[in-house]
Order: C-alpha cells, then sequence, then structure tokens
C-alpha cells in the first residue's frame, strides 16, 4: 500500500491529552486571570471598562512569550493580538461595559464566518488546523498530510469538520452575546468562559469522534 494511501486510511489524530495541554493555560490565562484582576480592581474602586480592559493584558504577554519561546507566529494568533488591540481601544473610547464584554463573542462569530468563508477557498480552514496538530510540525508528516487532500472521503472530512466548527463558534457567540444583556459584568465574565470552553471541548470531542468514524470506514473493505 502506497504511504499516502496508507496515512489516509490512519492519519494521526489529536489526543485528548493535547486538548487538556492547550485548555489548560488557555483557561488560566484567559479566562481564570482576567476575571482575578477584574474583581480585585473594582474591589479598589476601578470603574468597569478600565477592569475589564486590564484582563487582555494577560493574553497579550502569553502569546508574546509563545512567540519569543517558539519563534513562530501563526496567522490565528496574529488576528487574535490585533483584535484585542482593537477592541480594547474602542472599550475605552466607547466606555460601554457592554461593549466590553460583546468583544469576545464578536471575536467568536467572525472566527465561525471565517471557517463557512473558507469552504469556498481550495482547501478549508480546518485542513491546515488538523494539520498543524497532527502533524506537529515535522516538514515530512506536513508533505504526508498534503498528500492526503487526493482522497475524496479526507476531503469531505476535512469540510465537514470546518462546518461542525463555523457552526460551533457562531452558535457561541450568538448565546454569549444575548448573555451580555442578561447577567451581570461578573455573572457573565464567569458564564461567558464556561460556555467557551464546554463549546471547545465538546465540539473537539464531536471532531475525534467522527473522524474515527471516518477511519473505521476507511479500513471497512480492508477488513472484508
Amino acid at each position: 500500500m502506497p504511504q499516502s494511501e496508507s496515512l489516509a486510511r490512519d492519519p494521526e489524530q489529536p489526543s485528548s491529552r493535547g486538548l487538556i495541554r492547550f485548555l489548560i493555560p488557555n483557561l488560566v490565562v484567559n479566562a481564570a486571570l482576567p476575571i482575578i484582576l477584574y474583581q480585585v480592581l473594582t474591589a479598589r474602586g476601578v470603574s468597569q471598562v478600565p477592569a475589564l480592559v486590564s484582563g487582555s493584558i494577560f493574553p497579550l504577554a502569553y502569546s508574546i512569550w509563545d512567540w519569543i519561546r517558539t519563534r513562530q507566529f501563526d496567522v490565528i494568533a496574529l488576528i487574535s493580538l490585533l483584535f484585542i488591540g482593537i477592541s480594547a481601544a474602542a472599550s475605552l473610547i466607547s466606555q460601554n461595559p457592554r461593549f466590553s464584554l460583546l468583544k469576545e463573542s464578536v471575536f467568536t462569530g467572525i472566527f465561525g464566518l471565517i471557517f463557512f468563508g473558507s469552504l469556498l477557498t481550495s482547501r478549508p480552514l480546518m485542513f491546515y488546523i488538523a494539520g498543524k496538530f497532527s502533524t506537529g510540525g515535522d516538514p515530512e508528516r506536513w508533505r504526508h498530510w498534503n498528500d492526503l487532500w487526493q482522497y475524496p472521503s479526507f476531503r469531505h472530512a476535512m469540510r465537514v469538520i470546518t462546518v461542525t466548527w463555523g457552526v460551533a463558534f457562531v452558535g457561541d457567540a450568538v448565546v454569549r452575546a444575548a448573555l451580555v444583556f442578561i447577567l451581570s459584568t461578573s455573572a457573565f465574565l464567569v458564564a461567558s468562559q464556561v460556555l467557551f470552553y464546554g463549546m471547545f471541548a465538546g465540539t473537539f470531542a464531536l471532531t475525534m469522534a467522527y473522524g474515527r468514524r471516518v477511519q473505521r470506514k476507511a479500513l471497512a473493505p480492508q477488513d472484508g
């Protein structure tokens, strides 16, 4: 069996351990630390908007540290940093707490629309994201990953997964945007992160289950 066909039948999938390694630092940097800082600052009399914007320092510092450590700065990280800067400036200018709370939902929604938009390109966004996790950045494995695109079942799977993540991100954005007008600021900060990371973990698990099903289907003729 050619090596590319073997990889198509048995692609390496992101593991649960990899998900945990991704979620824990992001939960700390993007959720726990900004919430703690908000509580500390507002308790000391700082108004809501500056207290909310101050939490942006943690994801900003983490992204810069990650770039210094790995010397790799991907497009998603660049877009995130750009949005952090723009939303922080807009929040301070508007001085509207709800605007500050809505910015994450806006970013998530835009990201979901990018997933949908990528379906109109030669290869959907999930092809590149999954490839980064599956190859570990190794050039040889990345060449094999590119070779998988010749298989119709692989192309279909990448498009289905891209749609799944697009729906998840847009749905999360809509729900969290609605909660901005229902919950208090403190309650929203907690609920927002629980919803987002719950959505992320659930969609990741769904993606893995779908990938295993596609793999079993590919192996079925061989087993028979």
